[in-house]
């Protein structure tokens, strides 16, 4: 890393610095102060501006900001000429592929960008099918290994999220859709909530469960106020002036309408995750949240009975540009507990390549106490997933990278081969894990999902494809087959 001090001669050309004190102070008002080395030099004019753009748009007029160019230039005089290139991910020197591009022929779908992939049964004696969501053509589809074309399972505007579950308690699995309402970011009133009730013909009916909300990410299901009945809670991303955490209480009538009764849990915009569990073991359902943003937090809501919940602090970054994309809760070191993973890979507001974007895991040491491990750097990482990948009884790690498409037309050939776009980490010993290299080069993966496509006992992997560009033939997600029929570890 260069040097962060600039010349004297520079130095007079330039607006006087504000003191760290006023800047500091500024800043945590909303959010942890920044490092000056989170962005270079020449970023963090962009990124002071913007702060100060969202001090305006969200109407604070409390708030005793420095001048603007006095805070840009104690960020600039800080800050190193270019960040430090992200470690190199320790791929053993020689390696036995596990994994390689399955000869399945993928139907293509032109221009799909998946913001969610899964693998699910929509009933015990089906077939199962690769199920994704289609956030730029405005669809939820699914797919039956080697079948010629897709299902429509419905058309709305910018999915995300799904939701399996009986929501209906009828013995059928519906899902239910998040939908961003935009495509791009912005604070609009179009998210909603949607419920396809799947009928005793496998036909999928939409109706709404709620509309006129931020951009909904994620909800997800659990009878979080004990009546039988499942609830929902949602993360409500929004953008800068809309988002939220909204439990979504199911209420049944005597006539055997259902509807649902909301409440507002956190103001705060930018989650992204919401995944239920009963974290203290006192049978109520409580939920952890990934918060993203400036907010960036891991916060669990524990649930005290009564529709009351007690937000816990679990985990904070020490950076408010850390960039949260992802968190999967997993027993990742087998001790019969519940860690979690969290991913930071968002290239979406500083559009460059972070050195601390990666994988961390946190470890369960009870009493709501997480310890963090960095696991490995890789930028642009987005797409996770658990499972035991080398049928050796422990929890594996996939994680797949997802760059913006202005980013990657910027680099050479070369520079874009050079990104790893997929990788698996194999867990050698108990919260030790192995990277081992699958896909180079194509760094358009937004999210990913294991399952057991080709019905040999092994899991295998599916990649989603954001726009399509990594495939030539036009598929909106690319499979990777498990080729070894016994653990990883007996190979080398």
């Amino acid at each position: 890393m260069e040097s962060s001090s600039e010349s004297p001669q520079t130095q007079q050309n330039t607006p006087a610095a504000a003191s760290a004190a006023k800047v500091v102070d500024f800043c945590s008002d909303c959010h942890q102060p920044p490092a000056p080395t989170s962005f270079s030099k020449s970023d963090w004019p962009r990124e002071v501006y913007r702060g100060y753009r969202f001090q305006i748009d969200l109407g604070r007029k409390d708030l005793e900001s420095p001048p603007v160019d006095e805070t840009v230039q104690y960020f600039v005089n800080l800050a190193p000429e270019t960040l430090a290139p992200p470690d190199p991910i320790p791929f053993p020197a020689t390696d036995n592929p596990r994994f390689q591009q399955a000869k399945v022929l993928v139907p293509a779908l032109n221009g799909a960008s998946l913001s969610f992939i899964c693998w699910q049964k929509y009933r015990s004696d089906e077939t199962g099918q690769v199920v994704f969501s289609d956030m730029m053509g405005g669809t939820v589809r699914s797919w039956i290994p080697g079948s010629a074309d897709f299902r429509l399972l419905c058309e709305t505007p910018h999915p995300a999220g799904q939701e399996w579950c009986d929501l209906d308690a009828d013995g059928i699995t519906d899902v239910v859709i998040s939908d961003l309402g935009s495509f791009q970011p912005a604070d609009d009133d179009a998210g909603e909530i949607i419920w396809l009730r799947q009928d005793q013909n496998g036909i999928f009916e939409k109706s709404i469960v709620a509309q006129g909300l931020g951009r909904v990410s994620e909800s997800r299901a659990a009878d979080f106020d004990g009546d039988g009945l499942l609830d929902l809670v949602v993360a409500e991303f929004g953008w800068i002036k809309t988002g939220r955490i909204a439990l979504y209480l199911q209420r049944l009538s005597e006539n055997g309408e259902r509807t649902f009764e909301h409440m507002i849990l956190d103001d705060r915009h930018g989650t992204i995750r919401v995944p239920p569990l009963d974290l203290d073991g006192n049978g109520l359902m409580d939920f952890v949240a990934l918060v993203s943003q400036e907010h960036e937090a891991v916060d669990a809501f524990l649930n005290l009975g009564n529709n009351h919940f007690e937000r816990h602090p679990l985990w904070t970054p020490k950076e408010p540009a850390f960039g949260s994309s992802g968190m999967q809760p997993a027993d990742l070191d087998n001790d019969g507990d519940t860690d979690f993973l969290v991913s930071n890979g968002d290239m979406f507001d500083s559009f460059s390549i972070k050195p601390y974007h990666g994988l961390r895991w946190l470890e369960n040491h009870g009493d709501l106490k997480y310890e963090e491990h960095t696991l490995l750097t890789m930028p642009g990482v987005h797409g996770i997933a658990t499972g035991d990948l080398d049928n050796d009884g422990d929890t594996d790690i996939v994680a797949s990278a997802f760059f913006p498409h202005g980013l990657l037309a910027e680099m050479t050939a070369s520079q874009r081969n050079a990104v790893i776009s997929a990788i698996w980490l194999e867990q050698t010993t108990p919260g030790h894990f192995l990277p081992h290299l699958i896909e180079n080069g194509h760094a358009s993966h937004a999210c990913a999902a294991l399952a057991d496509f080709d019905s040999d006992g092994d899991l295998d992997i599916v990649l989603g494809n954001f726009a399509s560009t990594v495939s030539k033939s036009g598929s909106p997600f690319v499979i990777y087959e498990n080729v070894s029929q016994t653990p990883a570890a007996q190979n080398r």
